[in-house]
């Protein structure tokens, strides 16, 4: 239902675009900064590629964050890099 879908950016009669913007200010941007907190607390522990991973999770972040508080969006920030899940475990 939520996020920025082809689907839902096509479809102007709901609201979606709301509810997913609501949910990301709510929730994915401060977990984005928490992760961010933890990840730069042990960065001694990463290895060189994990450091370049973690670089690009922060510029994902970051960027996601300005375009949640703007009304245009910055389509150029970076896309979530799947890889940080090989950090975080996922």
């Amino acid at each position: 239902m939520y996020g920025p879908t082809p689907e839902n950016t096509a479809d102007l009669t709901t609201r979606k675009h709301e509810a997913w913007r609501s949910m990301a200010l709510k929730f994915i941007v401060p977990n984005n900064d928490r992760i961010i907190t933890l990840l730069n607390e042990n960065i001694d522990l990463m290895n060189f590629e994990e450091k370049m991973i973690f670089m690009e999770f922060k510029l994902h972040a970051e960027g996601f964050k300005d375009n949640q508080n703007r009304s245009n969006r910055i389509a150029e920030y970076p896309k979530f890099p799947i890889s940080i899940n090989n950090i975080l475990g996922g």
